[in-house]
């Protein structure tokens, strides 16, 4: 018998198969939403399944990952990293409104997050560093100034290596000494930020106490209760809302992943809740325990350690829900579409009935 002779088949264009399978997905999804109802429990429990994925998926990426080493890394250059990122901060802010009033905004801010011991370890390294003179004019301070640069962008960089890991993505070759300066510039960038935050705290700071101060004397003449409340409502309204603009530009410009604000904004506020809720729990704790006392004279140390370490877990925790949302609801989910569209449509094309 002679052997049949092999179909050719000639492939289509790749554009074809993608909108062929875009028109096929298109009338399936007609297919099901034509059967779903749109009843409120419904739409509960659909929310509800989403929530469920989502969090396994984060769950499974951040395991994956191995997050929890990469915060231990960057709590490591953090604990180098803080001393002189607070002292650049310090000098921004501390130019518009004095270097006293900045540096108790920082120290107070700290001591709410970790307490006593934590901001006696800030304060205590601030003025070791102010003893010697480092952002004097002198020829020395400039090139301590220098150092204390490449020491606060330090972290950043570290950072920046992790959220690169986290998303899977190579940075652009360039070379060695293009790509350091880039990391430090960046970096540097992000400190300046900080000093903003710090300024734009300061400025809140004031603003509500003069408004206090003209409301309860000016009009009133006695204190209240209501103010007061709605003042602190306001306080942490702000401090909420800068915090969440801290996380959003962190994932939106410091890894070399190019994505939309409106993954961006979800992960960020979610990073910010949780950062929110877990200082709340972590002053309780270092508040009511003898975390401090077990550590001896290096109680101070070990918890400004445990709060940078964990804040880096809630950081690299929001940068996989951002990646995982990003790819399944959000901006890259139509990328991913389109390429699982074009396998499928390889797949199809080549695909031949039995016995022809």
């Amino acid at each position: 018998m002679k052997p049949s002779a092999r179909k050719l088949k000639i492939q289509p264009k790749p554009g074809k198969r993608i909108v062929k399978g875009v028109v096929r997905k298109w009338k399936r999804i007609q297919e099901i939403l034509a059967g779903i109802d749109l009843s409120p429990v419904r739409i509960l429990i659909s929310i509800a399944a989403n929530c469920g994925i989502a969090v396994r998926e984060v769950c499974a990426e951040w395991n994956r990952d191995k997050a929890a080493q990469k915060a231990a890394a960057l709590a490591y250059y953090a604990m180098f990293s803080i001393t002189p990122m607070l002292i650049i901060a310090i000098a921004i802010a501390g130019s518009l409104f004095g270097e006293e009033a900045a540096k108790g905004q920082i120290v107070g801010y700290i001591q709410g997050l970790v307490g006593n011991k934590g901001a006696q370890f800030v304060e205590t390294a601030l003025k070791n560093a102010n003893q010697t003179n480092m952002l004097s004019g002198s020829r020395p301070a400039l090139s301590s100034l220098l150092v204390l640069v490449i020491a606060a962008t330090g972290m950043f960089a570290q950072l920046q290596d992790s959220l690169n890991s986290i998303w899977k993505v190579t940075p652009k070759s360039r070379g060695m000494v293009t790509s350091i300066l880039l990391k430090r510039f960046y970096s540097f960038l992000v400190v300046i930020g900080l000093s903003f935050v710090i300024i734009a705290s300061l400025t809140l700071h004031a603003v509500m106490r003069t408004v206090s101060f003209y409301v309860e004397n000016a009009i009133f003449g006695e204190s209240l209760w209501w103010l007061e409340v709605s003042l602190e409502l306001i306080n942490f309204m702000v401090s909420y809302g800068l915090a969440t603009l801290l996380f959003a530009v962190t994932y939106k410009y410091i890894p070399d992943v190019k994505i939309k604000w409106s993954d961006v904004w979800i992960g960020a506020a979610l990073t910010s809740i949780l950062f929110t809720l877990g200082k709340f729990l972590f002053s309780l704790y270092i508040q009511h325990s003898s975390f401090t006392s077990v550590y001896g004279a290096a109680g101070s140390l070990a918890v400004v350690l445990v709060w940078v370490y964990y804040s880096a877990q809630i950081l690299f925790l929001g940068a996989e829900f951002t990646k995982v949302f990003a790819w399944r609801w959000g901006s890259l989910a139509i990328a991913n579409l389109s390429h699982n569209l074009d396998e499928l449509g390889e797949i199809e094309d080549s695909y031949e009935e039995p016995g022809s």
